[in-house]
């Protein structure tokens, strides 16, 4: 199975290339998939001393 893969960070210009990419898949007949992932940021750097209670 054909597969076209799209990475998206959901914003405008990813949003255009999903546009492109749907008439091309329609015209080779293959199958669309959008990715989108994202790194967590943590919520603190560094802990305080004292955190967990230790």
């Amino acid at each position: 199975m054909k597969k076209i893969l799209v990475l998206t960070d959901l914003g405008p210009t990813a949003a255009h290339a999903a546009s492109a990419a749907l008439p091309l898949c329609c015209a080779l007949h293959t199958n669309l998939l959008l990715l989108h992932t994202w790194t967590p940021q943590p919520v603190l750097e560094e802990y305080p001393n004292n955190f967990l209670g230790n």
